[in-house]
């Protein structure tokens, strides 16, 4: 087999709702991109108009922003070419055994282009920072004017090679086995490398490789600032391998009883040079009933009915996990020098996740398949789950975020879950009508954390982590107690030991985890989906409907500390409290200047804003035509269909009042999207 793929993606550079003033806050209120006629205007960026207008009248680049105009500026380009190749050959060496051996091979390479046009704002912003001014006026760019042209290609190629014996018999009519056995080998590699050049001349290919990147210069925009120029030439490389050994066999007698069991030794060169943790031992097992087939069961409604149960032991593991220590090296933009930032310490220890899995289920078909489906109940013990965890600051580990965390064994979690599936041909004939119905419910929670826990909820309020608490959910919402707006000023109040506050710093420094209010989970523990599907002749109609329960999210709001630093607003602000009375019909507090950062920091995490995440989602709808092989003797297909597709349609209903899509709280819900298209099958 050959699979082969090629995409290329071309795109400008759209800021979209990112857009800033390039110095760390959004846009300045009432910014207008375009005038009354429509015309896209300048924004101010990171300097004022008069400085612009100074800095040009000296000699510079033209210093302004036009956003929409700099959108065709810049053109990044991604290329992805995809190779997939397999072969395998069977050989027959007696009646039901055979032994098989297959090879894939994957090659995939990325070429990414984003070249920085020389009248994009990016080149001449950066240019004009590093401008330097002679004592006789005159100017140099220590970066050649021209487009800034990033590179970023990657490479992967992974090889995977499966020996395998297959054993299939029956004996006596009523009894079956069928075994394999096998030894599966995988190797990842992923080489990438980054290049930065300036100074880039479209109309000749050439570019000014003369840059030095040693001395600092001092910046045009800030005397007071002197920095290297960016360099952002980087090679990286990673190479992952996997060994398994695996067995498993069935045996069946009378196609009643059902029987079987695997065993299987997967390793990775990810862990330490102990060789018990090299490698795990995982294995499963389980037994089935097929009611119907018994000699008393004689149901006409119900003809088939099958009961099984398996347990089973499974290994996961991740790659930002090592056994040895992982450095990330760069050359400083600070000083200059080559640098390494440790990522990640050396843990000979580390060891693969471990899942215990018991599920119990059920299949079952009515008559005339009129409706089918399953039930499944499953509790799941994880051990050794590999998490980030906290570590001494003093060792010299520093993540994304300025963080000093270690990726290891940390955690323990328990789940129990129902997976439920109806199918149902409600309609029959040249009209039809099918639906397909899931539910799924599960609610882990920890049951083990081998970290030092805080005792401050202070600690467990940030949304979307994982909030380990030993008996609760493992993405579990705490939020401080809510008392209301003080009716004088309109004020948030909360509790501190037990006493009505407003000493914000303190409630938010002393209030310990037991006295938070724990909501519930932030991910759904309900959720499932109900797909309709209506044919008639070669028209087929499928609409598609999920939904989610039982989980909860913290709705955004003003934040007067956010607004007057970053200008990040919120339409709340019209609803806040003014004047006495107001504390009985919003929660939204009073602006105050200047902001005190604790005050907003309590109500963004305070109970007043918890809101219930429970939503129903069209997702889907394909229309689609199917073309008769009759009217197309001619063709060389076997099938023809053309098809539309649209999906996110958005909700149908939702639980908050807030008029908030619970998916797409701090950022515009996605577009619609459709699609047409054409199946083609030789």
């Amino acid at each position: 087999g050959l699979n082969f793929v090629k995409n290329n993606n071309l795109q400008g550079n759209n800021p979209g709702f990112s857009l800033s003033n390039g110095a760390g806050k959004g846009l300045y209120p009432y910014a207008r991109l375009v005038d009354d006629n429509g015309n896209p205007i300048n924004l101010i960026e990171n300097n004022n108009t008069g400085f612009v207008q100074k800095a040009q009248a000296a000699g510079l680049q033209d210093w302004t922003y036009n956003p929409i105009q700099d959108i065709n500026n810049t053109r990044n380009t991604n290329n992805i070419t995809d190779i997939v190749a397999n072969a395998g050959l069977r050989y027959n060496i007696i009646d039901g055994l055979n032994f098989e051996v297959k090879y894939q091979y994957e090659s995939q390479q990325t070429l990414g282009n984003k070249n920085y046009g020389p009248q994009s704002f990016y080149a001449r912003n950066l240019e004009n920072q590093f401008a330097q001014v002679a004592s006789n006026n005159s100017v140099s760019y220590p970066i050649p004017l021209g487009a800034i042209v990033d590179l970023n290609n990657s490479e992967l190629s992974t090889h995977q090679g499966r020996a395998q014996l297959n054993f299939q018999k029956s004996f006596n009519k009523k009894n079956e086995i069928t075994a394999i056995a096998g030894w599966e080998i995988k190797n990842i590699k992923v080489n990438s490398n980054a290049n930065r050049y300036y100074g880039y001349d479209s109309n000749i290919s050439t570019v000014n490789n003369f840059i030095n990147y040693n001395p600092q210069f001092t910046q045009y925009d800030n005397i007071y600032n002197a920095l290297n120029i960016p360099n952002f030439d980087a090679i990286s490389g990673t190479l992952n391998r996997y060994l398994s050994y695996y067995a498993n066999a069935s045996y069946s007698y009378d196609g009643r009883y059902i029987i079987s069991g695997s065993a299987r030794q997967d390793g990775s060169n990810l862990f330490g040079v102990k060789t018990n943790q090299k490698s795990v031992p995982l294995w499963s097992t389980g037994i089935a009933w097929v009611i119907n087939r018994e000699s008393f069961y004689n149901s006409s409604w119900l003809p088939e009915l099958k009961i099984r149960a398996t347990y089973g032991l499974q290994g996961n593991v991740y790659t930002q996990a090592s056994a040895y220590a992982t450095a990330t090296y760069k050359t400083s933009r600070g000083t200059g020098l080559p640098d390494a930032v440790l990522q990640n310490p050396p843990n000979d220890q580390l060891r693969w996740e471990k899942n215990g899995t018991f599920n119990i289920g059920v299949d079952f078909a009515f008559k005339n398949d009129i409706i089918s489906g399953s039930i499944d109940y499953y509790r799941k013990n994880s051990n050794d789950l590999m998490a980030y965890a906290p570590v001494d600051p003093t060792i010299g580990i520093t993540n994304t975020g300025g963080a000093s965390r270690f990726f290891g064994n940390v955690a323990g979690m328990h789940s129990n879950g129902i997976d439920f599936t109806l199918n149902a041909n409600i309609l029959k004939g040249n009209f039809k009508w099918s639906s397909t119905y899931t539910l799924s419910y599960a609610n882990p929670k920890v049951t083990t954390y081998d970290m030092p826990v805080s005792p401050i909820g202070s600690s467990y309020v940030t949304s979307g982590l994982i909030n380990p608490v030993v008996g609760k959910s493992i993405y579990g919402l705490y939020s401080y107690q809510w008392a209301g707006l003080d009716p004088l000023n309109g004020n948030p109040q909360g509790y501190l030991h037990g006493k009505l506050s407003t000493d914000y710093a303190s409630i938010l420094a002393q209030t310990p985890l037991d006295s938070m209010v724990y909501k519930g989970p932030a991910i759904p523990p309900l959720f499932g989906s109900w797909r309709n599907t209506f044919s008639f002749k070669n028209v087929s109609l499928s609409i598609n409907i999920s939904y989610q329960f039982g989980y909860y999210f913290r709705a955004p709001s003003i934040n007067y500390w956010q607004l007057f630093t970053t200008w990040t607003g919120s339409s709340d602000y019209a609803n806040r409290w003014q004047k006495t009375g107001d504390e009985k019909t919003t929660y939204d507090t009073s602006m105050i200047y200047p902001a005190n950062s604790s005050r907003d920091q309590f109500y963004t995490y305070s109970d007043a804003l918890m809101q219930k995440g429970d939503h129903i989602r069209l997702e889907d709808i394909t229309l689609s035509y199917d073309f008769a092989k009759a009217a197309w003797k001619r063709s060389p297909f076997k099938e023809i269909k053309v098809y539309g597709y649209a999906s996110n349609l958005g909700l149908l209903w939702k639980a908050n009042k807030l008029g908030l899509d619970p998916d797409y709280l701090n950022f515009p819900t996605a577009g619609k999207s459709f699609a047409i298209g054409v199946n083609l099958i030789f």
